[in-house]
């Protein structure tokens, strides 16, 4: 009796331990915010329109999200490369929240 309740807290262990293995693989979306703050602002601005060191109004721009994905990727002018800093996932949730900067909001920052 003793014996079978030790196996039956191993196996709920290793089940535990496998519904929790399975449930880390899937990764929550990056938060394309959060990187633009970490990453942009000192240049952008909270709202993408501040332009310190050439960069570009944010605001203004008429790239489509795949031309951001390659400028965040690849860098542009002073702007440094992020494919080595970030993922592709990463890169993509902030060209996705700057397609929304400035929106329902002057352009004055």
């Amino acid at each position: 009796m003793k014996f079978s309740g030790i196996l039956i807290g191993i196996f709920a262990i290793i089940l535990l331990l496998a519904c929790g293995t399975a449930s880390g693989d899937s990764q929550e979306a990056p938060d394309g915010q959060k990187l633009y703050k970490t990453y942009c602002v000192t240049c952008h601005g909270v709202n993408g329109g501040m332009q310190l060191n050439g960069a570009r109004d944010l605001r203004a721009s008429e790239l489509g999200l795949e031309e951001r994905v390659s400028v965040i990727s690849n860098g542009r002018n002073l702007m440094a490369a992020y494919k080595g800093i970030m993922t592709a996932d990463e890169i993509r949730a902030v060209a996705t929240y700057t397609m929304g900067l400035g929106e329902g909001e002057s352009k004055g920052e």
